[in-house]
Order: structure tokens, then C-alpha cells, then sequence
């Protein structure tokens, strides 16, 4: 007997493997998920502009990138007496306004420099309702615990998500036409708004993107919103707060996109490198015995043939617990 509908998902077309640059952009998914691939020694820059919402937030970040806009002091706001930029999350910040706009700078230098080599871009948007500045009339990345009187709350229409991501598609490949898309919507359930405001968001932002994956090559779409609602239709696959799926729930979804995304070459890699990492994290209560001392010496074999095999991928993390048992 099947106890849940598990969904079928087309083959993209393509893979993803170790060596290729990824560059996650959105929500706190984003982060659970990249942080996963980090884990199996994929090359992942993680919202280096800090976790991002909305659709406008995220391909604004990307204009950043492309050196199509810059960012003015303007965009700047001080709350008590902490200073952040509309544009970005709050991890963005400084006691300075120098300090933030010299912070600024640096992450977008380096994008610039990393979309050289990137390969795919995962786009993770979270809600359509977003938060416009009354005085510049501009949804802002984050409100920064400012007062709500000066935002105005609107919802993005499905012909609007579609538009502003065809826009950020279509810059991208001016400068860099070899790169992918990976779109996927959040999970995470944004209650604040209201649940059927939520839900209302969810939809606008599928039938949004639906357009963009229909009217572009090589941008794909993996459903871990659909994966969520109804492979995983249940409350006890959600932390303890009824939003954020819970670790079970994300270790899932990581798996199935694996399954849709790497080959078996990739995966069984992946595998390998988990294990190494679980003995890495062994602690031993007797390392002068000879049964530790083996089994330091298989586990530095293993990594030797790992780093022999794969040079592409950074071993540094790996040296150094190895130094350390």
C-alpha cells in the first residue's frame, strides 16, 4: 500500500556535478539546500547578498552583479543606529555608513568576478508580496524593523514575476549565455501575510515562473513547493514553529533533487564523501591503540584516492580534520 503520492519529475535534460560554480540566490530554502551541496563538496556561493525574499530583490542583486546598476548612498537607512541598504538583507550592515557601503562594494566585486565562472544560477523566490518604500516607490529586500507606516504591502501578479525574471534571464545571457537556470519555490510558509494570502503569493509566483521555464531554453524548474505540500503532507515533516520545513524535510527534498538533477556517478561520490565525513567527525577515547591507528591510516588512503580522483574539488576542509584526529 503507498501511504503518500510521490511526484513524477522530468528529466531536465542536463546534470549537475562537482566542478560546476553554482550561485544559490533567495530564501532561507536557498541557504538549507546550498547548504547541503556545501556539505557534498559542490562549489556553491550561498546569497552573498544575504537571504532574499522577492522576486524584484533577487534579480536587483543581479543587475548589482552584471555592473548594470550601482548601488548609491541613498539606498542606505539607519535604524537604531545600525546602518543597512534597502537592497539587501540584514546581514548587510554596519555601525558605519562608510563601513556599509565599503561591504557593499566587496560582495559585488566579487559576484562580478564569480559569474565568470558560474555554470548555474538557483533561484529560490519565497513570496510575491513585497514592501514598497512610500518615498521611492521601490519594493525593498528587507524592512529593517523600520516603521510600517512608510511601506506600502502589494503582491506582484503572476505577469509580473514572469516579467521580471525574463528581464534578469535576458541580461545574464547577454554577458554569459552558457549559463543555467534552476528555478524552485520555497516551502517555507509565509503565515504573517495571512494563509490564504500565502497561498495566493505561492500561486502568483508558479504561474510566474511556469512562463519564464515555457518561454526560455535551459531554464528548469524542480518542484520542492509541490514536494512539500504533497509527498510530504504531513505537520510532523515541519520544525517546531509550523513555517520551516524540519530537517527531515529538507534532507528529502535534497535527496529527490539529487535524484532529478546527478547522475549515479555523482551520487554515489556524494555518498562517499558523507562517509568521509561522518568517521571525520569520530571521536575516540583511546588513540594510542592500534585498531585507531588503523583506522586513521585507511581513513587518510581514502582521502588520498578522493584527492587523486577529484582535484577539482577543495580538499582544504577535509586536511585539516584529518590533522586534527
Amino acid at each position: 500500500m503507498e501511504w503518500h503520492t510521490v511526484l513524477k519529475i522530468s528529466d531536465p535534460g542536463f546534470s549537475i556535478k562537482h566542478g560546476d560554480q553554482i550561485l544559490a540566490l533567495g530564501s532561507c530554502f536557498s541557504q538549507e539546500i546550498g547548504s547541503c551541496m556545501e556539505e557534498a563538496k559542490f562549489d556553491v556561493n550561498i546569497n552573498p547578498f544575504g537571504t532574499l525574499y522577492h522576486p524584484e530583490a533577487i534579480a536587483r542583486v543581479m543587475e548589482y552583479g552584471l555592473g548594470f546598476e550601482q548601488w548609491h548612498p541613498e539606498y542606505a537607512t539607519n535604524q537604531q543606529d545600525v546602518w543597512y541598504s534597502w537592497h539587501h538583507h540584514g546581514k548587510v550592515s554596519s555601525p558605519t555608513e562608510a563601513g556599509l557601503q565599503d561591504q557593499i562594494q566587496k560582495i559585488h566585486t566579487e559576484l562580478i568576478a564569480s559569474l565568470k565562472e558560474t555554470r548555474i544560477i538557483m533561484i529560490t523566490p519565497g513570496t510575491a508580496w513585497g514592501y514598497k518604500l512610500k518615498s521611492s516607490n521601490e519594493v525593498v529586500a528587507n524592512c529593517h524593523k523600520a516603521p510600517a507606516h512608510i511601506f506600502e504591502k502589494v503582491m506582484m501578479s503572476p505577469e509580473s514575476v514572469s516579467d521580471c525574471f525574463q528581464k534578469m534571464i535576458y541580461n545574464v545571457r547577454a554577458q554569459f549565455p552558457e549559463i543555467k537556470f534552476v528555478f524552485t519555490v520555497s516551502p517555507v510558509r509565509h503565515l504573517r501575510d495571512g494563509f490564504h494570502e500565502n497561498q495566493l503569493s505561492k500561486a502568483s509566483l508558479l504561474l510566474g515562473i511556469q512562463e519564464v521555464v515555457e518561454q526560455n531554453e535551459e531554464v528548469y524548474y524542480f518542484p520542492s513547493y509541490e514536494i512539500m505540500l504533497d509527498e510530504l503532507r504531513d505537520y510532523r515533516f515541519y520544525a517546531a514553529d509550523k513555517i520551516h520545513p524540519s530537517d527531515e524535510a529538507i534532507q528529502y527534498i535534497w535527496k529527490r533533487f539529487r535524484s532529478w538533477s546527478m547522475t549515479e556517478s555523482t551520487e554515489s561520490l556524494i555518498q562517499e564523501i558523507l562517509g568521509l565525513h561522518a568517521q571525520l567527525r569520530h571521536k575516540a577515547f583511546h588513540t594510542e591503540t592500534a585498531k585507531y591507528k588503523f583506522f586513521k591510516e585507511k581513513l587518510q588512503n581514502q582521502l588520498d584516492k578522493l584527492r587523486l580522483g577529484y582535484p577539482e574539488i577543495d580538499w582544504g576542509k577535509e586536511v585539516k580534520g584529518m590533522s586534527k584526529l
